[in-house]
């Protein structure tokens, strides 16, 4: 596993993703993977923080030199939920709730 490679690819694509999707500062991007898949085994069967702490940074680090919002999706744990920044749940109104899987 490289998580070099990983990261380049992560950031490669989510650059890629952001030239057509037009989005605008304050928008929201959803975020869901899995770390298993990620490293080519099957959903849910190798979870890997290494790997998940690259692929967010990466994603994150972007989102944020382009004012735009990250959004992830939760695991089953917590039926799939999307999880959101304090200041984007604020400024849109969401009710503030906390979660333990």
């Amino acid at each position: 596993m490289d998580l070099i490679q990983i990261e380049r690819d992560t950031r490669q694509v989510v650059c890629e993703l952001l030239k057509v999707a037009m989005l605008n500062p304050g928008d929201a991007v959803v975020i869901g993977g899995s770390t298993s898949e990620i490293v080519g085994r099957g959903i849910g069967t190798a979870t890997n923080m290494e790997v998940a702490s690259t692929v967010i940074n990466a994603i994150t680090s972007i989102l944020k030199e382009n004012e735009l919002y990250p959004v992830v999706q939760g695991c089953e744990h917590i039926n799939r939920a999307l999880v959101v920044e304090r200041e984007f749940a604020l400024k849109h109104n969401l009710e503030i709730v906390n979660v333990i899987p």
